[in-house]
C-alpha cells in the first residue's frame, strides 16, 4: 500500500513505533487509519473469497494469515504474522507497535489485541498524546474467544489463554 510506504519513514511513524509519545492525531497517521479502515470495510463487506484475500494482503503485507471477517486494524503494516494463522471473526488488532504472531496460532472471535496506551495526563490525552507498546506472540498459540491483550505483552510458544481473559503479563 503506497501510503503505508510513504509514512514509515516520518519521524512520527518512527516515534510511534518506538515506544515514544506521540499525537495520534497528526494528519500522517490519521491518512494512514483511514487507508487501513477503508480497506476493512471493502473486506467486510466482500463475499468474494478471492477478492477478500487480495484486500486482506494489500492491508497485511507483512502477514500471512487466513483471516475472517469482520476484521478492523489501525494500520495493518504492523502486524507481522507467520504461516498458519488463523484470526478468527470480529476481532480487533490495534497496531500502533508491532504485533508479531508466530506460527501456528489461533486468535478467537471477538479478541482484542491493544499496543496502545493513552496518556494519564487529561491536557495530553485532550492533545490525542498515545504510547505504543509492541505484543509478541509465540508460536502453537491459541487465544480463546473475547481475549483481550494488552500493550507490551509477550505470550511464549504454546501457551493457551482461555475465553474472556484479559492478558496483561505473559501467562
Amino acid at each position: 500500500m503506497q501510503m503505508h510506504n510513504d509514512i514509515i519513514t516520518t519521524p512520527i511513524w518512527r516515534d510511534m513505533i518506538g515506544g515514544r509519545w506521540y499525537q495520534t492525531n497528526a494528519k500522517p497517521l490519521r491518512r494512514a487509519r483511514q487507508s487501513a479502515k477503508t480497506i476493512c470495510s471493502a473486506f467486510n463487506a466482500c463475499a468474494d473469497s478471492q477478492q477478500r484475500a487480495a484486500l486482506i494482503s494489500t492491508l497485511l503485507p507483512n502477514a500471512q494469515a487466513i483471516v475472517s471477517p469482520p476484521f478492523y486494524c489501525d494500520y495493518g503494516v504492523n502486524i507481522f504474522a507467520s504461516d498458519t494463522v488463523s484470526i478468527e471473526d470480529n476481532v480487533v488488532i490495534l497496531d500502533a507497535a508491532p504485533v508479531t504472531i508466530g506460527n501456528s496460532v489461533v486468535i478467537g472471535q471477538g479478541s482484542v489485541l491493544a499496543t496502545l496506551h493513552h496518556h494519564s495526563n487529561s491536557q495530553e490525552r485532550l492533545r490525542g498524546m498515545q504510547q505504543a507498546w509492541p505484543i509478541s506472540i509465540g508460536a502453537n498459540v491459541t487465544l480463546g474467544r473475547n481475549v483481550t491483550v494488552l500493550p507490551g505483552v509477550v505470550i511464549p510458544d504454546n501457551t493457551h489463554v482461555p475465553d474472556f481473559h484479559v492478558v496483561t503479563k505473559a501467562p
